[in-house]
């Protein structure tokens, strides 16, 4: 930066005086940027969401996350440092002037996948400490990146070789675990399932890694003429779909609300001829 020290005595001579005293300002003016006694700073905050936004999963502070400052109008960034354990962070021995403080975030637009830059602008003053307090940025979560869980089984009712339908329950041979059984999710009642996976040979199933939110457990079963669907509640589907394999949607809705929790569904009960 150039002064009134660079102008020599000569040259200052040969500069009419309105012309000098507007140089010398000009000169000696100090721009944004580091060398003086201000400083900005702030604390980032995460506010996670599922996809649609429609359930706040969590809101913590943003630790390691990259804090960026622009000096005056210019594009290029010029300095950049991580939140702390936090979310804090502060830019020190700053120029008074205009900042902009920026970082990137999740895009706030339901289901897209991009990310935005989420920009503050700060105007700062000799000597001053500007505190911008709580500032936010958003992240989104499918449905599988959580930590939750919702176990539950299936039992297959098999009916005596014997047995003609109507059937009844002196018809019923056992009732067994159902092995290789397809079991659905849905997550926050779409019109069609986020997972699908297999009973064990136990009868056993879990969908691991789940985040807050509604969730509809369901499996198919055939609807025998006078059969015992009503083992299950009354939450039973006729499926419009069927070409006569599987008649009948059995399902069970629960919500997670907290992080970690295991959800234990009442059991299913299946028919198959």
């Amino acid at each position: 930066m150039i002064c009134n020290q660079a102008l020599n005595q000569h040259s200052m001579k040969k500069i009419p005086a309105l012309i000098l005293g507007v140089l010398l300002l000009s000169a000696c003016e100090k721009e944004e940027g580091p060398g003086g006694k201000s400083s900005i700073e702030g604390t980032v905050i995460v506010k996670e969401y599922n996809r649609d936004f429609s359930v706040l999963l969590s809101e913590h502070p943003a630790h390691n996350l990259d804090v960026y400052i622009n000096y005056g109008g210019d594009d290029l960034i010029g300095d950049d440092m991580e939140t702390s354990q936090e979310g804090k962070f502060k830019f020190s021995f700053l120029q008074e002037g205009t900042y902009t403080l920026w970082y990137t975030s999740d895009d706030t637009l339901a289901g897209s996948p991009s990310e935005i830059v989420i920009e503050h602008p700060v105007q700062l003053g000799n000597n001053q400490n500007k505190d911008l307090g709580n500032l936010i940025t958003y992240k989104t979560r499918d449905f599988d990146e959580g930590s939750s869980t919702i176990c539950g089984k299936v039992y297959l009712i098999n009916y005596k070789n014997t047995a003609t339908p109507p059937y009844t329950e002196d018809d019923i041979k056992d009732i067994t675990p159902a092995q290789e059984e397809d079991v659905y999710l849905i997550y926050n009642e779409k019109q069609t399932f986020d997972e699908e996976l297999e009973t064990n040979y136990d009868g056993e199933f879990c969908f691991p890694n789940l985040i807050k939110g509604k969730y509809r457990i369901f499996v198919y079963s055939e609807d025998l003429p006078g059969g015992e669907y009503d083992f299950n509640s009354e939450n039973v589907i006729e499926d419009q779909n069927s070409e006569g394999t599987f008649d009948l949607v059995l399902y069970q809705d629960v919500e997670i609300t907290e992080k970690g929790e295991t959800i234990r569904l009442d059991d299913f009960y299946i028919e198959q001829e």
